[in-house]
């Protein structure tokens, strides 16, 4: 069979499935280019593949990705009897993923001017124009939308009287509702005004942000104007590690300023974490959580108010800020103290008294405790004196030499068995049960 046709039913398959399948088939149609689709399954060799795997540039968590998609694509064919075996190298031989780069965060400062420097960028366009590039942006950064969200929203999901858009088949194949800001929703009115006046080939259902001849937006463009205006606001790749800056930063900067923003008001961030997860669209809050180390701002932003909780905001740091890296939020909660409740039956640990240290006893004394127990009764004093004990009740000293016994740890009333020496006694011991009686040699110790 022909690799193309292999490949072609393979992304049909999935797809079929309920799978998207974008990136998968992208990066199968790459692979098809590479080693010439006209090839026969069984024609390409485990070189091909290497070559393909490795690219052209450094080593990159791609090529992770490269090779689950042909992996995948691989299980299929040969399940169908496409071809024998597969020509991918053994999983173990791979190079191990590097670690992933921390995201470009775009500052304040850069955001003014990436906005200031929109109209120079479009002065000469074709497709998409200065108001139509501007209301993008104000999407990513002021709503926090992705880029493909954006790019599929329609006239009927911007609800602009009420200032709430609508975003739906969105990465994770869910549906949430997005307040905008007065601010924003009154640029985004301006913005659909003159949308408007251009085509609307699917009528309101048509999209919201589209090129001057009324056609949705397409990828390849809206990241080739995207350079240009990066260039003309003389933003670019920084040198520190980071990402180099795209369209995708813009969401970044969104949730770090908000969570910046948070901070400096005092707000209860761990309590407001899922709320910005709900707003971004993510599935759970690991993806939420990695913004709160993102920045140094953020760091010293949780650095001020951990001082605060711990000194009480009196401290050097406070006074004289300093970037540092405190403990998450999350695990300052962990730490603080918490009131423990005080129950009438048990003490706290700290507070409770030590065990008392039971004396030897002789074997009277031990058949005395055994039949005591058998009546419910607890030994209080010396071997002939019988007060009833339970739990948490302290014993009552029926002679000079009783001590009293600590506090029961049992939940429930039990029977508190103590037994001390050295008093004399002062109340007969009751009279054994003749069928429970036992030997001395025989007795179990009490």
């Amino acid at each position: 069979m022909m690799l193309r046709d292999a490949v072609h039913d393979y992304i049909d398959w999935r797809q079929a499935h309920g799978a998207k399948f974008h990136a998968g088939a992208y990066l199968l149609h790459r692979f098809l280019k590479h080693v010439g689709g006209s090839a026969g399954c069984d024609a390409v060799s485990q070189a091909d593949v290497l070559d393909f795997l490795a690219g052209t540039g450094p080593l990159t968590r791609y090529r992770a990705s490269k090779y689950g998609v042909l992996a995948g694509f691989y299980r299929y064919a040969i399940s169908r009897g496409y071809v024998i075996r597969s020509p991918l190298p053994a999983r173990d031989d791979e190079p191990a993923r590097p670690r992933s780069s921390p995201p470009y965060v775009y500052s304040r400062n850069e955001l003014q001017r990436l906005f200031d420097a929109i109209d120079v960028s479009r002065q000469r366009s074709i497709q998409i124009d200065a108001d139509t590039l501007r209301a993008l942006l104000l999407l990513l950064y002021g709503a926090g939308l992705r880029f493909g969200e954006a790019q599929r929203l329609t006239l009927d999901d911007a609800d602009l009287p009420d200032a709430l858009l609508t975003i739906r088949d969105t990465k994770f194949h869910k549906a949430r509702l997005v307040p905008v800001a007065p601010q924003l929703a009154d640029a985004l009115r301006a913005y659909a005004a003159s949308r408007a006046e251009r085509p609307l080939p699917k009528d309101t259902a048509s999209t919201f942000l589209a090129n001057r001849d009324g056609t949705p937006l397409a990828r390849g463009t809206i990241h080739g104007a995207f350079a240009k205006l990066l260039k003309a606001a003389g933003i670019g790749a920084p040198n520190d590690g980071r990402r180099a800056p795209c369209l995708h930063s813009l969401r970044h900067a969104a949730a770090v300023h908000r969570l910046e923003s948070w901070y400096r008001q005092g707000a209860d961030v761990q309590r407001l974490l899922p709320v910005l997860a709900t707003w971004l669209g993510h599935a759970d809050l690991n993806g939420t959580q990695v913004y709160l180390s993102m920045t140094p701002e953020l760091l010293h932003q949780a650095s001020v108010r951990f001082d605060t909780y711990v000194n009480g905001g009196d401290h050097e740091l406070s006074k004289h800020p300093r970037p540092l890296a405190p403990p998450l939020p999350g695990r300052i909660h962990r730490h603080r103290a918490q009131p423990r409740p005080q129950h009438a039956e048990e003490l706290p640990r700290h507070l409770r008294p030590p065990s008392p240290v039971r004396p030897r006893q002789d074997p009277q004394a031990g058949r005395a405790a055994r039949g005591a127990r058998s009546h419910g009764t607890a030994l209080c004093g010396s071997s002939s004196t019988i007060s009833k004990v339970t739990a948490p009740v302290p014993c009552r000293p029926a002679t000079s030499g009783c001590r009293r016994s600590a506090p029961s740890r049992a939940s429930s009333p039990a029977v508190i068995p103590y037994i001390s020496s050295g008093a004399p006694a002062s109340a007969p011991l009751p009279r054994r049960r003749r069928h429970r009686s036992r030997s001395a040699g025989s007795a179990k110790p009490s």
